[in-house]
């Protein structure tokens, strides 16, 4: 090992022989010193050498904390990690260049997450978002292969303060290998009514409740009904058998009653 002081200073190392710049080979850890005004900023290059070709700088860390791979110009101004270079900065993506955090960039790159786990009950993690004030309120998104061992679906996961995020009860949806898109947590509800009502404007109860997708549903007597959980279109179909004498100037009609939550009630005048 020895130490070259020349307009960049090097720690270089050669398994055996002499250390030659450009032409043994081996590998080196530069570090060089940039004016910028305020006596100066260092940076730290990693470097190796193919025998007799010049010395290739592979990984530099520069003086904003950048860890930059295969490339000396960074995009971002904070600390982050950076592979490859490209013409875009911050301001085109990420509001401006301290608010980014990883790039892999350059023709035909791929961010690759290789795995042989094939665990009988657990799918991988994938790709995990998480974001919050505190390590007590915070959220939680993956982008999570499926499971258990071998699936065909890719899956989107969200969950609040969750500790094991790729399990199957965060699931919101599924993008299955046959091309299907599946949003297990969609709203949906049916319920049917056991008891009978007289009066005007009674509201029918449909207590007996078949399904409740999102639960959303209030099958209570007296009050049963379904609450929207996001503002959208909605499609209900109803039906009940009005059942009395009445004469010629009598009827009775079904309607909804669309307040905060959705009723069906009975008028007979």
């Amino acid at each position: 090992m020895s130490i070259q002081l020349d307009s960049v200073s090097r720690i270089q190392a050669l398994p055996s022989g002499t250390y030659s710049l450009n032409t043994s080979g081996g590998s080196a850890i530069a570090f060089h010193r940039f004016a910028d005004g305020g006596g100066g900023s260092d940076e730290i290059a990693f470097e190796t050498h193919h025998q007799g070709n010049s010395h290739v700088e592979r990984l530099r860390i520069n003086k904003q904390g950048v860890l930059l791979v295969g490339t000396q110009t960074a995009s971002g101004t904070a600390p982050s990690i950076q592979i490859g270079s490209h013409t875009f900065t911050g301001s085109h993506y990420a509001y401006d260049t301290t608010r980014v955090g990883f790039q892999m960039n350059g023709g035909l790159k791929a961010l690759s997450l290789c795995s042989t786990y094939n665990d009988a009950t657990h799918p991988e993690y994938g790709v995990v978002f998480v974001q919050g004030p505190s390590t007590s309120s915070y959220n939680v998104w993956s982008i999570s292969p499926d499971g258990p061992a071998k699936g065909n679906s890719l899956n989107l996961h969200y969950g609040a303060q969750a500790a094991n995020i790729h399990t199957n009860n965060y699931k919101k949806f599924a993008f299955t290998g046959d091309g299907q898109f599946l949003a297990p947590s969609q709203p949906s509800f049916c319920a049917k009514g056991v008891t009978s009502h007289t009066g005007s404007t009674d509201p029918i109860d449909y207590t007996q409740e078949l399904f409740d997708v999102g639960g959303n549903y209030d099958n209570s007597a007296g009050t049963s009904g379904f609450t929207a959980p996001v503002t959208g279109k909605y499609f209900f179909h109803a039906t009940a058998m009005i059942d009395h004498y009445t004469t010629m100037t009598d009827y009775s009609y079904l309607f909804l009653d669309l307040l905060s939550t959705v009723m069906l009630k009975v008028e007979r005048e």
